[in-house]
């Protein structure tokens, strides 16, 4: 048993997430305390603030992938298998509860497209492209605009229709295929 920092109600340590800098292992907030602590931090920042946290998380992530890549895989497709239903409707959720975030991330997607996207190309071909996808497909580029190793242009050769459960798992990647 602990007691919440933040509404002083005394709680099971189920009830707190784990805090290994901290003496008894545990953070000082009950979990919903923490959460709404952090989301109000995150209404808070500046977009300056919050583009360089996204910045930082996904250097982190990349560095603990890159050292225990077959361990983390493992991991992630096993949990996905087993929690598929229960994983989309959380995300769902989410995704209906922050649409902050939701913003954010979309305002910094359409920066990346605008900034592959030559002055050059003819816009209208592209805007062609994108009306006349169909059903139950995405727009996807061949080589991706955020690319590990190379990054690809915001143009009409760049583009393909690919079902969208295919498009979401290549993901950013660039297939082997294309190379």
């Amino acid at each position: 048993m602990k007691t919440c920092k933040s509404c002083k109600q005394l709680k099971s340590l189920e009830k707190f997430h784990k805090d290994s800098h901290s003496k008894d292992g545990f953070y000082s907030k009950c979990i919903p305390c923490r959460s709404e602590y952090r989301k109000k931090r995150y209404a808070n920042m500046s977009s300056e603030k919050k583009e360089e946290l996204l910045i930082k998380l996904r250097k982190n992530g990349k560095q603990h992938y890159n050292k225990n890549r077959k361990k983390v895989l493992a991991k992630t497709r096993e949990y996905w298998l087993k929690n598929k239903d229960r994983k989309a409707r959380n995300t769902l959720k989410w995704i209906k509860n922050n649409p902050e975030y939701n913003r954010f991330r979309a305002k910094l997607n359409k920066k990346h497209i605008k900034r592959a996207t030559p002055d050059w190309v003819n816009k209208a071909e592209l805007k062609r492209i994108y009306d006349e996808r169909p059903e139950g497909h995405h727009v996807d580029h061949i080589i991706p605009l955020r690319g590990e190793k190379v990054s690809g242009l915001h143009v009409p050769w760049n583009l393909q229709y690919l079902e969208a459960s295919e498009n979401i798992s290549k993901s950013n990647k660039l297939l082997t295929e294309y190379i």
